[in-house]
Parts: structure tokens; sequence; C-alpha cells
């Protein structure tokens, strides 16, 4: 079966995804296809190399290697600026499929530009946020909206306890991680997480970083906006504020008392990040939802939601209560390791941590899970739901279950034995298997 995808955006005006000037070999490809819109600017470079052009007379053809994980085999084809209507392209690309012999899932007519796929959202002109309405396939009729986020996540990123707080290695694994294609760096909450954001995004070229997230009762509004603004001016379109209410465990330990109504907590937090001189914008900002309350904030008051340690279950929940136009960027836990004993022993060791915390086990109530699957470590059935573990393949098929659960993103986070140390083997593993910079959604 072929299914159809429209996407819109706003005309061509020599610039690439991000509003900057076109090169000047980039200006010399669109010189030499007059009236159509090359792809190749708006991919990037790390994406650039795993695309086939394809280009009849009357149009400009992309046919790309779908690297999507559930399939990867499948064909996806984009036609670039269908001005003389989109009947007369398709019916080339039918010729095409039976000249070649090829294979075709899905067909993208792009319209007046281009959105990249895999972005939440465009940055500047040319082209405006994505819009795609499916025809023949198992979303039929279903219209996806554009996401409000215009911070670019990619589809993979990467959640990483060890680049905030390894100080040696830390920016030279950062550097790596923005070459390897992985999209987005998330840190966890710590007194300096800001500090250690900026120290990664000038040492990396073109990944995003993220906080995954800063706790409202550690930085104070008029912090996280001028930590915001400073880190957006330095770094155009490159960071992504994510906010947490955290958990009274974690809190009370160090300010007896001073957790509560967190809802409440988050409202006001938000409120305040509104008024702040420089606030910061709903679209720059997500907020680490699980709970159905929480996942209606986000929606209203932020670009979308990043819930930690959730099944893909959670997912699909998650995308029904924020719509289809709120980002949705979950962590997922993986251990590169094929024996289930070993494997299982790995994700016991990181879970031992959350199951003392009534946020996350709340959760896992709600999903179905009972009291004996949080006993001695934790059940084999909840280690299997919250940490994909086996060879590169079993991974890459748990992150396309995410995906096709509604996530624009997924980040994840490398399990090892030794927690404290740089998972870099791992990394390069995932990154040779999963090519990050080039799947699509």
């Amino acid at each position: 079966m072929i299914r159809v995808g429209v996407l819109g955006c706003e005309a061509d005006s020599g610039l690439d995804a991000g509003g900057h000037p076109l090169s000047r070999r980039n200006e010399r490809d669109r010189r030499h296809r007059p009236g159509w819109r090359h792809l190749e600017p708006a991919l990037g470079r790390a994406e650039r190399g795993v695309h086939a052009l394809f280009e009849p007379k009357l149009a400009n053809v992309e046919l790309e290697r779908s690297l999507l994980v559930s399939d990867r085999n499948a064909h996806s084809v984009y036609v670039c600026d269908a001005r003389p209507g989109l009947f007369v392209h398709f019916i080339l690309l039918l010729v095409w499929l039976a000249t070649t012999g090829g294979r075709i899932d899905t067909v993208h007519f792009l319209l007046n530009g281009w959105a990249p796929p895999g972005h939440t959202a465009s940055v500047g002109p040319p082209c405006s946020r994505r819009s795609e309405l499916w025809f023949g396939c198992e979303n039929a009729g279903r219209w996806r909206g554009p996401s409000v986020a215009i911070v670019e996540l990619g589809r993979i990123g990467i959640w990483s306890p060890q680049l905030r707080d390894m100080r040696e290695g830390a920016r030279e694994s950062a550097a790596e991680l923005d070459e390897l294609g992985y999209g987005t760096l998330w840190l966890p909450n710590g007194p300096d997480i800001f500090e250690r954001a900026r120290e990664l995004l000038d040492a990396t070229r073109r990944v995003v970083v993220a906080t995954g997230i800063a706790s409202i009762w550690t930085h104070p509004p008029a912090a996280a906006a001028a930590a915001h603004r400073d880190l957006t001016r330095a770094h155009p379109g490159r960071f992504l504020l994510g906010l947490g209410v955290s958990h009274q465990q974690v809190v009370d330990k160090q300010q007896p008392g001073h957790y509560s109504r967190p809802l409440e907590k988050m409202r006001e937090y938000l409120d305040a990040l509104d008024s702040e001189d420089n606030p910061v914008p709903r679209e720059e900002r997500v907020l680490a939802a699980l709970g159905p309350r929480m996942l209606a904030l986000a929606r209203e008051r932020s670009a979308g939601a990043h819930p930690y340690l959730v099944p893909v279950e959670h997912t699909k929940l998650a995308r029904d209560a924020l719509g289809p136009e709120r980002l949705l960027a979950p962590e997922q836990g993986v251990v590169l390791e094929a024996d289930p004993v070993r494997a299982r022993a790995i994700g016991r060791q990181h879970l031992s941590a959350y199951l003392r915390l009534p946020n996350y086990t709340n959760s896992w109530f709600r999903l179905g899970f009972t009291a004996s699957d949080f006993a001695d470590g934790g059940s084999d059935r909840l280690v299997d739901r919250l940490v994909a573990w086996g060879t590169t393949e079993a991974i890459r098929n748990r992150i396309a279950e995410h995906h096709r659960a509604g996530a624009d993103h997924v980040c994840i986070q490398v399990l090892t034995a030794n927690p404290a140390a740089l998972p870099e083997d791992e990394w390069r593993t995932l990154a040779a298997a999963l090519r990050p910079a080039s799947i699509r959604p």
C-alpha cells in the first residue's frame, strides 16, 4: 500500500531551514534546478549522503531508503514544489516504480518549499511549521497539525547524568555525540545545570542541549529566565528549558517541608517566567509530566512534555492527552546486553532509587502494574517494560514503538554496570545502528 502525505510551507526565499543564507554550493544547486527547491540544504550537513535524488524533468523527487526502525526496507519519496499539479507528480512516481521495480511505502508532496521531516518545527523563514494530511494508511483522515516547539530536537537524543557530573571528558564526549548525529543532549537536574549546559553548547556545533529537568524548587524563575536568555542568545535555537517538580523525598531532604502543591507551584512558576523582563516563550519550554493533570498543564502552558521512566503505553496516553500539536519527548533507558540475567540486573540497579518515589509508582499503577511488580527490585515485567535491553535491533524496535505511539523525539539513557562512567562505546555502537540524524517520522 502506498500512503501519501501533503506537506506545505512558505515560498522558497534562498535561506536554509534555520533562516540562514544558503551556501554558494547550495545556491548553485538551486540554479541548476530552476523553479524547484533542492532538498539538501534543509536536511543539514549531518544528514547528507543518506539520500538518493531522482529527478524527472517536471519535478525534483528525493528517494530515500527509509531508516524508520519498524521497516528498514521501506522507501519514502519526497516530491518538491508540486506546482504543475499533484496528479502529474503522482503519475511520474508510478512510472518510476514500474520501471525500476522499486517499492514505495510513503509519498510526500512538498508544497512551495519544505520543513524537514523529523523536525518538530522549522526555525524562522523560509518554512512555516509542518502540517501533514495522510491518506491510505492507519492514520487515514487524521490531521496532524504543526508542533508549537521551535527547537528542533531530532528524532533521537541522549539523556545522560554523566555529561552533567563528569568534568573531564564530558565536553569531548558531547562533541562526538554531536558528530554522531544525535539530535539533543538532555541533562538531569543539578545546582549548576545551566553552567553545564553552556559548556556543552560551547563544545558542540549543531546539537540541542535540554534540561531534563531543571527543578522548580532548585532554580528560581528569575534565574531560569536569565539562563534561558543568555543561552539562547549565545546559541540560537539550541537550548530547550525542561522544568519539573521533582519529588517530595528529594526536595524535603534538602529543605524540610518545602515541597507542597506541586501542580499549583508549577503553574505559579510558569506565571513568573511569563512576567520576567526576558520571559521564556512557551515554545521554548517543556514540562516533566506523568499524570493527566501535569500533562494538561504541559499542553496549555508549554511546548509539550518530557516524561521520564515510562513504557510505550504511557507514550500513547501522553500523546492523546497532549493532542497532536504538542511536543512529546519521552526518555527510554537502554542496556546493550543480550543475556537476560545480566541485562535485568543492570535494569534493577537503575530502578532501585525510583521504586521508592511515589510520582513514578503512581504512574505505573495507572498503567496496570501492581505492588508486587515493585517488590524485590522490580519484577521482570516491570524491568522489561521500562528498560529496553538486548541487541541494537531490540533497542531500535523499542524506539520505533515510542515513535509509533506518538513520540516526536526519544532520548535514550544508556545504562551499564558502572553508572559513573561515560558509556562512549555504547553511544557509538547505537549511533552506527540507529543512524539518528537520518531517522524520519
